[in-house]
């Protein structure tokens, strides 16, 4: 494992070095970090989930979104989810968000917008079901600065938390949500892939060749500075397989698996 940047907080999980910025990849010292399957990064917090299903964060963790009281300077284990097998793990500007393999959700952290669906706006020090998506069968989840989306087996999309930039999609002018709701205009849509930047979302549909992505903030399309609260279609002639969101602004990357190796930012 690499990490470089900020290290004010201990993000980088490289103990108490004096540097505060690590200019180059450098290597971390984790035990098992030859065993780690996924890395999520929040603001100034990381976590990590290693292949028997446990999650290990560190950073800073003034409004618990670790999971843990630990020293926060190298990873260490969330032990409220150790009897799990975690299989996905997001971070957001300060929470934390973990699927396990029966597709429960459990959430952690700073709640000020409702971020971790508990329909309440306490923070949490340790992890929690998400009790309305405890039946949900979630299979990935996504965390922008203070809001979240889930999406389940059946492909149903959820979101919730903060709704100031219209991020969760949901065509209404609350400003945010504090459980799950479903995304309706993207009712009877096959979803593929779903991530977030700070104040926005994007989401891949299983279409094939034609590729719908959807924007629930402002989207630049060929030029245009539209900007919408609610799902905006953008068609694509390539496939688009994974993509990434930036904060603030939105950075989409689309590649493709065509023969020609083409590709689509």
């Amino acid at each position: 494992m690499f990490g470089w940047g900020n290290t004010v907080n201990g993000e980088l999980g490289l103990g108490g070095i004096e540097e505060e910025q690590i200019l180059s990849p450098r290597e971390l010292k984790f035990s098992k970090a030859t065993q780690v399957q996924q890395v999520a990064c929040g603001t100034n917090h990381t976590a990590v989930v290693t292949n028997d299903g446990q999650v290990y964060t560190c950073g800073n963790n003034d409004f618990s979104q670790l999971g843990h009281n630990k020293p926060r300077k190298r990873l260490e284990q969330v032990d409220g989810l150790s009897a799990y097998v975690i299989n996905n793990v997001a971070c957001g500007m300060a929470h934390s968000v973990a699927v396990n393999e029966w597709g429960q959700v459990f959430s952690w952290g700073s709640n000020v917008y409702g971020q971790l669906g508990m329909g309440i706006s306490d923070m949490l020090l340790v992890p929690k079901v998400i009790k309305t998506l405890a039946t949900c069968n979630v299979i990935q989840i996504t965390c922008g600065l203070n809001h979240c989306l889930a999406l389940t087996n059946s492909g149903v999309l959820y979101s919730w938390g903060c709704n100031k930039h219209g991020q969760l999609g949901l065509g209404t002018k609350a400003t945010m949500e504090l459980k799950p709701k479903p995304i309706k205009s993207l009712a009877g849509i096959p979803i593929a892939f779903i991530a977030s930047g700070g104040n926005h979302t994007f989401a891949v549909s299983k279409s094939g060749f034609v590729v719908r992505v959807y924007s629930f903030r402002a989207v630049s399309v060929y030029g245009s500075r539209n900007s919408s609260k609610i799902c905006v279609l953008i068609e694509s002639s390539l496939p688009v397989s994974w993509h990434f969101l930036g904060n603030p602004e939105s950075c989409l990357c689309a590649t493709t698996h065509e023969t020609r190796k083409s590709s689509e930012v």
